[in-house]
């Protein structure tokens, strides 16, 4: 078994705590760090900004097809209504947002489409197909409904002035739209948003210890606190 050396940095920064606690300069280094893996510094893996809840107008049939999916499928008329989409070409959506909200919609799709009839389909029509891939592959995941789509981009705030916690949240895109479903998603992204304050203190602690150096244990109790919060 190897051994970690005692000279090991986590790249790009290497925090300080302030006496009262605080992560010094350094942690706009730290920030850098969390976003190459597209993790937000105060939000840890929930997006930041907001998921969006529309997309530009040229992508309006992918919408219109969210808001109407719940009902369709309830009816047995999905996969008809996936046969009537024009194959919208996903190269004009932006990095961030958009080509997140279009990842959350194709994958829904694409997962309804495969098991809302009597027997699973063992294709999907290339209207939906060739869009998935392409935005799929921009995000670096599989063409499937992942957590990171269906989770943490499927919440809105519904007042936008208030925090992200369960009885200020709703979901943006349901597959059947109950009220166990919502708290399913939401409930996790209550956890998730609880969770984040969890992140920059185990990466400093990481450091701390490294470096034998005595705010290792402010690094822990800071870190105790966003899990038991």
């Amino acid at each position: 078994m190897g051994s970690i050396s005692s000279t090991f940095r986590c790249p790009l920064f290497y925090p300080t705590l302030h006496p009262a606690g605080q992560l010094s300069i350094h942690s706009m280094r730290l920030a850098e760090l969390l976003r190459s893996f597209h993790v937000d510094p105060d939000r840890g893996f929930l997006p930041n900004p907001d998921p969006l809840t529309e997309l530009p107008a040229q992508y309006s049939e992918w919408d219109s097809l969210g808001s109407a999916a719940p009902e369709l499928l309830r009816k047995g008329d999905f996969r008809n209504a996936v046969e009537e989409l024009p194959e919208l070409n996903g190269s004009a959506l932006l990095d961030g947002p958009e080509i997140d909200r279009a990842m959350l919609l194709l994958s829904m799709f694409a997962n309804s489409y495969v098991l809302s009839g009597d027997e699973p389909a063992s294709a999907i029509p290339s209207s939906l197909a060739v869009p998935l891939c392409l935005v799929a592959e921009r995000c670096g995941r599989p063409p499937i409904a992942s957590h990171a789509s269906i989770v943490l981009n499927n919440w809105r705030r519904i007042d936008p002035e208030r925090p992200i916690i369960l009885e200020n949240l709703a979901t943006v895109q349901n597959f059947l739209g109950s009220e166990d479903e919502d708290w399913f998603f939401l409930t996790t992204v209550t956890i998730e948003s609880a969770g984040a304050a969890a992140v920059k203190a185990l990466i400093h602690g990481l450091n701390a210890i490294l470096d034998n150096a005595g705010d290792v244990i402010k690094a822990i109790e800071n870190n105790s606190i966003g899990l038991v919060d």
